[in-house]
């Protein structure tokens, strides 16, 4: 992680509402999650295929870099759903992208749950499975 990475971690560490940023890691180097990293972490989601969220839009449009947000998913009732139950504004996700590099971060601004709008970014894989537990981050 670069040097001005820590600093914004160690601005979190007393954010509003409540205790200290966590930080958490997660892997994105192969396969389907290689593919949802291109799609929704580094193309980022067109902000508009999302005005269907309206609990989160204002926030979602308040982050929206050149029209896009950046965003990640878990599936439902998977270990990483209870990392995702966790998950607070501020908090910290680091992204293992392979070669042993942690290629990507960000800091968690919103999260929300909808088969709907996971199933228009990522599809579904071949047994059904539905990133629906989302979250999105400032990269």
């Amino acid at each position: 992680m670069d040097p001005q990475a820590i600093r914004d971690w160690e601005e979190t560490q007393l954010r509003a509402g409540g205790g200290p940023a966590k930080l958490f890691f997660f892997a994105a180097a192969r396969g389907l999650a290689a593919a949802h990293l291109r799609t929704s972490l580094v193309a980022g989601v067109p902000v508009e295929q999302l005005q269907s969220l309206t609990g989160v839009y204002p926030e979602l449009l308040a982050h929206a870099d050149g029209g896009r947000v950046y965003a990640w998913g878990a599936r439902p009732g998977d270990l990483a759903e209870q990392k995702w139950e966790r998950l607070n504004a501020g908090d910290i996700c680091v992204v293992y992208t392979g070669e042993r590099r942690f290629g990507y971060w960000g800091r968690v601004y919103a999260k929300v749950r909808s088969e709907r709008i996971a199933r228009s970014i990522w599809s579904e894989d071949e047994d059904g499975a539905i990133w629906a537990c989302m979250y999105f981050l400032d990269r």
